[in-house]
């Protein structure tokens, strides 16, 4: 009885996607061309890739060519030339510039004009955003696959599935051109074949993906380079020896180097650096904020803007969810961690698990404030590696609450739902239209 109830489950999670693509359609259309952070920057890379079948440099003009080319391309097949929209320009005559460095500092409430007739435009770029809408679907299936393994219930993998998909900041991310979704998407699997692992004991063959999937996350975002820690974690609780545990790491380290290596070894040559970090200080100047550990900017900016960026800052940053939007979700976070704090006074806890999530989590946060060392990049879509982990941390959590039933979990989902739909509905398109 209850592995039906489990596959019942799943055929509604699979029943749910075409109506999560409707929802991912809708958040794409209503926003407008380039209304997403660098999501201009992020097409010129794969129109430069589409036309010259080499990656571009980074350098000025070019303030994303530092970035990993996965993602680009997968999309560079569509990024043919087309109109692109103009520069918004307020009535008071301020608008959004760009600088010697081709960075786009906004000035006004948007940073593109966008009107009705837009619709009938600019499809090479609403197709590679449905195509990254597409990928987005990854995510899901990767949440709901690491939370059904974690706990044997499929209802955690729902759960897990249904907060990451459904929090706005992942809906508006990922409905644009943006290399969020994939690294995103890989990350979900990455963390369903770390589980695997953690709870069947170490094969080959899930060793062997879960390196490729860890690869190509990294060549997807710099910022993937977080599961480094978990992949050794998970090797190295096995009990056998340490000779043997080693050997396998060591192998599997290599195999994901080759994988890695053309991107690095090109950096290397083009830049005297794997990973072009030294690089920005010519390419993308008027955006280095160089900055100390102990700034006043860490404990007071950055908290905050990090948080409501995490759940739901959309355009470039400039558009805010009501307060009261902010203060849900964080009532969300205080039940999920009771529930994880009760889970552990119970003894019910799986503390490796546990240990694994939050050092994902704490990585990728370390991550963030390593890049605000550098640049002023409160924003919590670079903790997007870490969200199938924190989604996961959101269900159990929940589902270890003492009045937790199953049948709250469609009422959870549902309020979830229509947080979204209250942001794309009454926030995201009177902004605009």
């Amino acid at each position: 009885m209850q592995n039906t109830n489990k596959e019942i489950k799943l055929a509604h999670l699979l029943k749910s996607i075409p109506g999560f693509i409707v929802l991912m359609l809708c958040w794409s259309f209503a926003t407008p061309i380039f209304e997403g952070p660098d999501e201009i920057l992020h097409w010129q890379f794969a129109q430069f890739l589409h036309k010259n079948k080499t990656l571009p440099v980074y350098q000025p003009g070019f303030g994303e060519a530092n970035s990993p080319p996965l993602y680009y391309f997968l999309i560079s097949p569509v990024a043919s030339e087309t109109e692109t929209p103009p520069f918004y320009i307020g009535k008071d005559g301020i608008g959004a510039v760009r600088s010697q460095d081709g960075i786009i500092h906004p000035r006004a409430y948007q940073v593109f004009q966008n009107k009705n007739s837009d619709f009938k435009k600019y499809w090479p770029i609403r197709i590679a955003r449905i195509i990254t809408i597409l990928i987005s679907i990854i995510t899901i299936l990767g949440c709901f696959l690491a939370g059904k393994e974690a706990t044997g219930k499929a209802s955690t993998g729902i759960i897990t599935a249904s907060f990451a998909a459904l929090l706005p900041q992942f809906t508006f991310r990922c409905s644009h051109i943006s290399n969020d979704s994939l690294v995103t998407a890989l990350s979900g699997l990455t963390l369903f074949l770390l589980i695997i692992i953690h709870k069947r004991g170490f094969s080959w063959k899930h060793s062997i993906f879960l390196v490729c999937s860890i690869s190509l996350a990294f060549l997807t975002k710099i910022s993937a380079i977080i599961f480094i820690v978990p992949f050794i974690w998970v090797n190295f609780a096995y009990k056998e020896s340490t000779a043997i545990k080693l050997k396998r790491i060591l192998i599997l380290t290599l195999l994901g180097l080759t994988i890695v290596s053309p991107w690095l070894i090109r950096n290397k040559f083009l830049y005297d650096d794997i990973l072009a970090i030294s690089q920005a200080e010519k390419a993308v100047p008027t955006i280095i904020r160089h900055k100390e550990i102990t700034s006043e900017y860490f404990y007071t900016q950055f908290p905050a803007l990090t948080y409501r960026s995490f759940i739901g800052t959309f355009g470039w940053m400039n558009i805010n969810l009501p307060e009261w939007f902010y203060k849900a979700y964080l009532i969300i976070f205080i039940f999920a961690l009771l529930g994880l704090l009760f889970n552990f006074r119970k003894s019910y806890a799986d503390s490796l698990l546990l240990g694994i999530l939050s050092s994902i989590i704490v990585l990728a946060f370390l991550l963030l404030i390593k890049i605000n060392l550098m640049f002023n990049q409160p924003q919590g879509r670079y903790l997007f590696p870490a969200l199938p982990a924190f989604a996961l941390l959101i269900a159990v959590g929940f589902e270890s609450l003492p009045f937790w039933r199953v049948s709250l979990t469609g009422i959870f989902i549902s309020i979830l739902f229509l947080l979204n739909i209250y942001a794309l509905v009454f926030v995201q398109i009177p902004y605009y239209w």
